[in-house]
């Protein structure tokens, strides 16, 4: 959702950030819009070489929540 919301502001590098460096839930629904938005941001292959998480978990909220509040989402 992150990554969504930074490419449809036009921050692609940070879209491409947080799905390289977030973690991936495992709902049908989140995996095939990443592949997609991958897609779009040239990161495919990488972002299929990221470990698949446990759903719920992330590798750590807090550049999530910095990001969040960069951008006043907060």
């Amino acid at each position: 959702m992150f990554a969504a919301l930074a490419h449809h502001q036009g921050d692609d590098e940070t879209a491409r950030h947080f799905l390289l460096n977030a973690g991936q839930g495992r709902q049908p629904g989140t995996t095939a819009y990443g592949r997609h938005l991958a897609r779009q941001l040239g990161i495919f292959d990488a972002y299929l070489d990221q470990p698949q998480m446990e759903m719920g978990l992330v590798r750590s909220m807090k550049p999530l929540r910095a990001e969040l509040a960069h951008r006043g989402w907060n």
